[in-house]
């Protein structure tokens, strides 16, 4: 008898409505569920970027919040995946651009 946690039984419904295969490991795990809208651990799910703008969201410009706070003032900004859900591309006008 196999015995299913919420979380197991979650993912394989999201896998039948969606039309894909199970996940082997735990990164197409988490991109499954990306898929289906939900987003798993953002905490730790980061990057520091530096001297990069997005575009995206709203309208598809350059996103105000990275334009204004961190870009223009050369500072880090520490990006999360809940961040990047709505941004189309990042570029540099420079062409150079820091991620750690």
């Amino acid at each position: 008898m196999t015995i299913l946690n919420v979380g197991n039984l979650l993912l394989y419904g999201i896998v039948y409505l969606l039309g894909l295969e199970y996940p082997e490991n735990a990164e197409e795990r988490t991109e499954t569920f990306y898929k289906a809208g939900l987003i798993k651990d953002e905490i730790s799910n980061f990057t520091i970027c530096s001297g990069l703008l997005a575009y995206g969201g709203e309208g598809g410009g350059v996103h105000s919040g990275w334009e204004g706070g961190f870009y223009s003032s050369r500072e880090p900004l520490q990006v999360s995946l809940w961040n990047l859900n709505e941004i189309e591309k990042v570029a540099s006008i420079n062409k150079k651009g820091f991620c750690f």
